[in-house]
């Protein structure tokens, strides 16, 4: 059902949503009352913006108090890692890609990471795999990586807020002195040292980079 949160549906929650959402987080029934079943539809998107919009300042607060050196910039909505390189003008290898990875270990036991590589890279499932001797893995589901992130695809941080979201990144993002990533949200980004992202983030470093 969030899957419909695409470019477009970006630009209503950035733009339009904002301004009619508290009345109708507040009142829902009232505002839905007699009225098609899609609107409650756009009603679970305008929650899943409040979620959004949480994590982005959750975020900033973490590196507010840590003492990080970052900037945010606004632009239009965006996830895409190529697309959003050219927007925010950035190299690509700057960037970093966040996936979540739902690792099985068994019959019942799941893990899931959150696995962090350069925008030119795609992450080694198998390297992932092997690291924790498990018995399959593969992407998360997209409902179930936007539950754990509380992020649409396309705008996951390289952070975990998440006890149940290990996060993991590959040594080939210290060749960068500056990262940046979309910040919790389509249409916000960050750049920030990296060191302050190590030091912040406590990431696991493996080698899960595939170049090309």
């Amino acid at each position: 059902m969030l899957c419909i949160y695409t470019h477009y549906g970006a630009v209503l929650c950035s733009v339009i949503f904002p301004c009619i959402m508290p009345r109708i987080i507040a009142c829902p029934r009232d505002c839905f009352a007699g009225k098609p079943k899609f609107k409650l539809q756009v009603y679970l998107i305008m929650r899943h913006y409040v979620n959004m919009q949480n994590i982005h300042e959750q975020l900033c607060a973490l590196l507010d108090k840590e003492g990080a050196s970052y900037r945010v910039i606004e632009h239009e909505p965006e996830g895409r890692t190529e697309l959003i390189a050219k927007i925010r003008g950035n190299r690509i290898e700057q960037s970093i890609k966040s996936i979540v990875v739902q690792v099985r270990l068994g019959r019942r036991e799941n893990i899931y990471c959150l696995a962090n590589v350069p925008g030119h890279c795609r992450v080694d499932l198998e390297a992932i795999k092997d690291h924790f001797n498990a018995d399959s893995i593969g992407i998360a589901q997209r409902e179930k990586a936007q539950a754990l992130t509380g992020c649409v695809i396309g705008a996951i941080p390289p952070f975990s807020f998440n006890d149940q979201l290990q996060v993991l990144a590959d040594p080939l993002m210290q060749e960068n002195e500056e990262v940046v990533f979309n910040a919790g949200r389509l249409d916000r980004s960050i750049f920030m040292k990296l060191d302050d992202y190590i030091r912040i983030a406590r990431p696991q470093l493996l080698k899960i980079a595939l170049r090309g």
